[in-house]
Parts: structure tokens; C-alpha cells; sequence
């Protein structure tokens, strides 16, 4: 099998999940006690992806800012 180049492009984002006693039924304000950030968006993730199944690096090219939230992705 032929070796394949791979880079992504596009955006990067800081993706929060958080942690609810109970899902909210629809209107109803909930509060969360706990949530936890990572890096994400489409083409980053992807890299990520690919680079967990190949010997390879998978190059991401694209814009972060250098607020908190570019420093931590």
C-alpha cells in the first residue's frame, strides 16, 4: 500500500462539557457542579483522529489567538 500526506485546516476550539445532577426538562434552568475543557473543532480533531491510527504526524494549520483560551488549545 502507497504512503498518504495528510494535513488539516480550520478551526479550533475549546470545547466544555459539564456535569448536571439531572437533565433539564425544556425552559428549566439547571445548575452544573463541575465541568471539564478540551481542545476541539473539526479539522483539529481529525488530525487527532488520523494520528492516533498511523505511525505519522498530521499537521494542523490554523489560527489561535493568545487569550487564555489559544493558550490552552
Amino acid at each position: 500500500m502507497s504512503e498518504m500526506s495528510v494535513i488539516t485546516t480550520g478551526n479550533l476550539c475549546k470545547d466544555r462539557a459539564v456535569y448536571l445532577d439531572a437533565y433539564p426538562i425544556e425552559d428549566e434552568k439547571a445548575r452544573f457542579y463541575d465541568f471539564i475543557e478540551n481542545a476541539g473543532g473539526p479539522a483539529a480533531t481529525a488530525a487527532a483522529v488520523i494520528t492516533s491510527f498511523s505511525k505519522g504526524f498530521v499537521p494542523f494549520v490554523g489560527a489561535v489567538g493568545d487569550d487564555y483560551t489559544g493558550i490552552f488549545c
